[in-house]
């Protein structure tokens, strides 16, 4: 079975998280220079950061959601709904 690529992710505290965050995007900065000036053996490199990037800032703001007070939750939830019933 496929391993969960957020798994590792998930184990990381929210510090480690927000360092890893900007090492990858200067990882990716750096591949997207690279790419510009001679293309890459791999191009898949460039898709692949771009996940890993979204992935820690999903997850960071689901960790903040669950961090805010219900209050705030309860109000994002009925912002969600008027948007819902257009």
């Amino acid at each position: 079975m496929k391993e969960n690529p957020n798994a590792e992710i998930l184990k990381l505290a929210d510090g480690e998280l927000a360092g890893e965050l900007a090492a990858l995007e200067t990882s990716y900065t750096k591949l997207r220079f690279a790419h510009a000036v001679k293309p890459l053996a791999n191009p898949n490199e460039l898709k692949e950061a771009r996940k890993q990037i979204a992935r820690i800032k999903t997850e960071i703001s689901v960790r903040t959601y669950k961090a805010a007070g219900e209050e705030v939750q309860n109000m994002r939830t009925k912002i969600r709904a008027r948007r819902r019933r257009g």
